[in-house]
């Protein structure tokens, strides 16, 4: 999706400028959200009720956990849109404070 390569030696310079990366992923997000909404209110199981219910809970919860260890808001940002991917496709029970910490440890080492 995104490629950029660090040279030795060299500043950072991303591809996209992270505003624009950041607004892609706020439309992602409630794009997901509204999905997950329809689902609950029509088809969706247990799991992403119990989701959609916590979510505003969990999600600051995350970003206080993001904000002690000094992770980037982008990071942050992005382990929202990926726990928002998982409960969207998962229809197993899960535990989505366990889940939410694994987003953030994957969205922390590669955002």
């Amino acid at each position: 999706m995104f490629e950029a390569v660090r040279e030795n030696n060299s500043d950072f310079k991303p591809d996209y400028p992270s505003s624009a990366i950041l607004s892609r992923m706020r439309q992602y997000s409630l794009k997901t959200t509204a999905r997950l909404q329809f689902l609950v209110d029509h088809k969706g199981t247990k799991h992403q009720k119990n989701y959609m219910t916590n979510r505003k809970s969990l999600v600051d919860w995350l970003s206080g956990v993001g904000d002690s260890l000094h992770i980037t808001n982008q990071a942050i940002h992005h382990a929202v849109v990926v726990l928002d991917l998982y409960a969207s496709r998962e229809t197993k029970e899960i535990d989505i404070w366990l889940s939410a910490l694994c987003a953030l440890l994957v969205s922390a080492k590669f955002v």
